[in-house]
């Protein structure tokens, strides 16, 4: 039959492979090192090869797995939909699932923090469409972002990504000296930038919690940011921020950090754009990170990822009630094709009560403990490891020099460009013996590993991916002081 799915034991796996590295463009590899992984088919939090072979998936597939790379549930509301629609256009037309998400995503997920949610296809659009409403509600051009960002990789949620790395940039994997990025023009414009709160080896030369004696109590990296908000006014309509940094090798700011922040956007008219396209959907143990902090709550919110368990692709925002009502005045004249089609609107519901029927994030607060705990261990036997910092079950793992003076073994670390050989750079050198013990992690930045497990991982499973993890790390420790 015409489109049917052949199973996988029918499938000839190299003659895909063979047409897959001829034909496909390739993200981040170029062409002569591309060697595609055959994967037959995702179980709960595995990934299983032709061979059936389980992978444990400890970074969530791409940070966005949330309930495992294949949940029953999300699928089969899926399919049963399918039979139903094909597509239907969000404007002017309801069907039966998009009114179901967006009051879970107001009245339980956000416990009404926020009156509207629009729909987008991917977290780097739902970054395009949350900055697009701050731009137009504002009418202020400009966007307030940080270094070590990460927003997305379309052309405006690009230019709040501060990773060289991940700002649409190609270099060649082997040079004869400096590397020489080719960068999509125009993706700085339209933002400025301020410090990361990365108190490890803080940007502005403090020390935390020391630091908070200089300025009564403010951190100096909210001084410093509030300085340039008052400097730019009225230039700058927003500030974006993710609440745990999660594409450069993960860490958490301090908890004084994102209340200060909210307080200094509301004192200098800025809107607070918050992005919780990796961190939302109980990857922090909460619904959304914010809601780690008493008392404060962003004007928009921008979503991704886990709102469907990433079985089909969506995005969106939430707005605020003043936002909202402003919106409601007026005609809009945007479209997007796809947002909130049907079989998206028909995961997501899904995805949201199988988050809330299984108790998942009860389960993310659990589990993120528990890995903390054995986290802390491995930082005690391995001299490599400078900090294991994260909350929930997102976590990054450094690798330092030396302890004493916090040195980044890859020098160049957050700022590298990724060119030449970087087999032995510590998180590739951690990912590939990992890999080849059954386990995948992340590793994004040069000197950090990155765990993200799904929702539904358990305590034996963590101990396994330790396990390897303390096997693996003792190659970084052969590398230092």
């Amino acid at each position: 039959m015409l489109g049917r799915i052949p199973k996988p034991e029918d499938e000839n796996w190299d003659q895909l492979a063979e047409w897959d590295k001829k034909y496909f463009l390739r993200p981040i590899f170029a062409a002569e090192e591309y060697v595609p992984m055959p994967i037959a088919k995702t179980e709960g939090s595995y990934l299983v090869t032709p061979e059936g072979v389980k992978i444990l998936d400890f970074m969530s597939v791409l940070h966005c797995a949330g309930c495992g790379a294949y949940h029953p549930k999300i699928a089969a509301s899926i399919k049963e939909y399918a039979d139903r629609f094909g597509y239907i256009y969000e404007g002017g037309f309801i069907e039966s699932m998009r009114p179901r998400v967006v009051k879970f995503l107001i009245e339980e997920a956000s416990k009404g923090d926020f009156a509207r949610v629009g729909f987008a296809n991917s977290g780097s659009e739902a970054v395009e469409y949350g900055t697009m409403i701050a731009r137009l509600y504002s009418q202020r051009p400009y966007i307030l972002t940080r270094d070590f960002a990460y927003h997305g990789w379309t052309h405006g949620a690009v230019a709040f990504t501060r990773i060289p790395y991940l700002r649409n940039i190609a270099v060649r994997p082997v040079t004869d000296g400096e590397p020489k990025p080719t960068i999509a023009p125009g993706t700085g414009m339209f933002s400025y930038l301020a410090p990361p709160p990365f108190c490890y080896r803080c940007p502005i030369g403090h020390d935390y919690p020391d630091c908070k004696k200089v300025y009564n109590g403010m951190l100096p990296c909210v001084k410093r940011t509030k300085d340039i908000l008052l400097t730019l006014q009225p230039e700058i309509g927003a500030m974006i921020t993710e609440i745990v940094f999660g594409s450069c090798g993960v860490w958490s700011p301090p908890p004084e950090y994102a209340p200060q922040i909210r307080k200094i956007t509301e004192e200098t008219n800025t809107l607070w754009i918050d992005d919780e396209v990796i961190c939302g959907f109980g990857r922090t143990g909460k619904w959304f990170a914010y809601q780690l902090y008493k008392n404060i709550k962003p004007d928009i919110l921008t979503f991704a990822k886990n709102v469907t368990g990433s079985h089909v692709p969506s995005g969106g925002v939430l707005v605020s009630e003043k936002i909202a009502k402003w919106f409601d005045e007026l005609r809009w004249w945007h479209a997007s094709t796809f947002a909130s089609h049907p079989l998206a609107m028909a995961g997501a519901y899904a995805a949201l009560t199988t988050i809330k029927e299984e108790k998942l994030i009860d389960n993310a607060v659990k589990m993120g403990k528990y890995l903390e705990d054995k986290l802390e261990g491995l930082k005690d036997r391995h001299k490599s490891i400078g900090f294991a910092s994260g909350v929930g079950l997102i976590w990054g793992i450094e690798f330092i020099k030396n302890r004493k003076t916090r040195e980044p073994i890859v020098p160049t670390d957050r700022h590298d460009f990724w060119a030449g050989d970087i087999s032995k750079y510590p998180a590739k050198m951690v990912g590939a013996e990992c890999f080849k013990r059954q386990l995948l992690v992340s590793t994004f930045a040069p000197n950090n590993v990155t765990l993200m497990p799904p929702l539904t991982i358990t305590e034996d499973q963590v101990d396994f991916a330790i396990e390897i993890l303390d096997e693996a790390i003792k190659l970084v420790d052969a590398m230092v002081k």
